[in-house]
C-alpha cells in the first residue's frame, strides 16, 4: 500500500516519528522520506518527531496540545472558554504542566505550557485543607 493509503487511517491524529518510521520501514531511507514529505507539504512539523498529515483532517487543538508536550492538560483560559464560562475567545491553547514553562508557534497556532508545583493528589490536599 501506498503511504496515502496508510495515512487515511490516522486522519485527525498526531503523527509520532516511530508510527511513520513503521510505514516506511520497505524503505532503504525513511528519514528522506519523511522530510521528501515535509518539503512537497503532505505532512507538517509540529516539533521535532511529531507531525500531522495535510492530506487528512486537521488533528483537534487540545488533543495535539496533549502530544506536544507531556504530562500536561488542557486548562486556563483555554478550558474556560471551552466550556463557554468566559465569552472571549480565546486563540492559543494553554496548559498546565509539571515539566519547565514552554511555549510552541506551530503552524495549528500557539501552545503555551504553564509550570505547575505538583500537589500529592487532590484528596490529600482536601484532608489538608479540612483538617487545618
Amino acid at each position: 500500500m501506498s503511504f496515502f493509503k496508510d495515512i487515511q487511517q490516522y486522519s485527525g491524529q498526531p503523527l509520532s516519528h516511530q508510527l511513520l518510521m513503521s510505514l516506511f520501514k520497505d524503505y532503504k531511507r525513511p528519514n528522506d522520506k519523511i522530510h521528501e514529505l515535509i518539503t512537497n507539504g503532505s505532512l507538517v512539523s509540529i516539533k521535532r518527531g511529531l507531525y500531522f498529515s495535510s492530506l487528512t483532517k486537521e488533528p483537534e487543538r487540545f488533543l495535539m496540545a496533549n502530544h506536544i508536550l507531556g504530562p500536561s492538560y488542557v486548562s486556563f483560559e483555554s478550558a474556560l472558554s471551552f466550556y463557554g464560562f468566559i465569552p472571549e475567545q480565546v486563540y492559543e491553547v494553554s496548559s498546565a504542566t509539571t515539566k519547565a514553562a514552554r511555549c510552541f508557534d506551530t503552524s495549528l497556532g500557539r501552545f503555551t505550557f504553564i509550570h505547575l508545583r505538583v500537589c500529592f493528589g487532590i484528596l490529600f490536599c482536601y484532608s489538608i485543607q479540612k483538617n487545618g
